[in-house]
């Protein structure tokens, strides 16, 4: 299943923010495991989340391609 079609809104909106907002509006005290609390599974978070050499238990961070 990919994170659009997903049941509950908030992964849709957490890979917005990933998308577009986090380049300057920082989540920099959040690690990407955290976002499972929000109903995310750690595949989902992989997949559309985490666009770079960064792990799952690695802080939130910027990359800019």
């Amino acid at each position: 299943m990919s994170i659009c079609q997903a049941v509950s809104w908030v992964p849709g909106s957490a890979r917005c923010f990933v998308n577009c907002c986090l380049s300057c509006h920082t989540l920099s005290a959040v690690r990407y495991n955290h976002l499972e609390q929000l109903g995310l599974t750690p595949a989902q978070i992989r997949e559309n989340l985490i666009f770079s050499r960064y792990k799952i238990d690695d802080k939130v961070h910027v990359t800019i391609l």
